[in-house]
């Protein structure tokens, strides 16, 4: 997993790929990996690979890969301002990593330990683009 982590990650980078998470009424699709799931009528995850998702890790899930994807994509368009290339490669680095970990999810409590370890992540990588951001308009 480690060498298609950095294929991978490289790959997104270097093609300035901005689109890296879709997601449709019967698919996730996370770098060309695609997942069966099930959403609702409000977009948010209701069953993945087979394991059926309560109503905190459904919003919590779909939140955190919504705001992953978002991030990536201001960071892509901020790079060449900021220097955000650091912070946008550990994004792509922990989508890889989220997408290999949901190929190996088997219960809900892989993914809700999953979801709860995007959240720290995503939480983590937001204050470095404040901190950033902050210190580039000093």
């Amino acid at each position: 997993m480690n060498s298609n982590l950095e294929f991978l990650s490289h790959h997104v980078l270097e093609k300035n790929t901005s689109e890296i998470l879709t997601i449709e009424k019967n698919l996730i699709n996370i770098l060309g990996v695609e997942f069966p799931v099930l959403v609702n009528e409000k977009g948010s995850f209701i069953k993945i690979k087979n394991i059926k998702l309560d109503e905190a890790t459904s919003s919590r899930l779909t939140c955190q890969m919504w705001s992953l994807n978002f991030l990536n994509w201001t960071l892509q368009k901020s790079n060449n301002y900021f220097g955000f290339s650091d912070l946008r490669e550990r994004v792509i680095k922990l989508l890889v990593t989220t997408m290999g970990n949901l190929e190996n999810s088997d219960t809900l409590d892989d993914v809700v330990s999953l979801t709860t370890y995007l959240e720290k992540e995503r939480n983590f990588m937001e204050d470095g683009v404040i901190n950033q951001s902050k210190a580039t308009a000093s």
